[in-house]
């Protein structure tokens, strides 16, 4: 008799342990998908911020230029 309650009791701790870690698992997963869309916007941004600065390069090159073609005449 109380080698069954013994089996029962772990058995009952075994499931709580089992619900537990498919809990966290989901939560794991959740967590996943929320920091593979954070990265994938981070991307994004990255690709739109790099685009912005090669254009600010651009005009800037082309500003000195245009400021040194009029010294370049005189």
């Amino acid at each position: 008799m109380f080698y069954h309650r013994v089996l029962e009791s772990k058995d009952k701790r075994i499931r709580q342990l089992t619900k537990e870690l498919e809990r966290r698992d989901q939560q794991c997963q959740q967590y996943r998908k929320l920091i593979l869309s954070l990265l994938e916007t981070v991307e994004e941004q990255n690709k739109f911020l790099s685009t912005k600065v090669e254009q600010v390069v651009k005009c800037v090159k082309q500003l000195e230029n245009d400021v040194q073609k009029p010294l370049d005449t005189s």
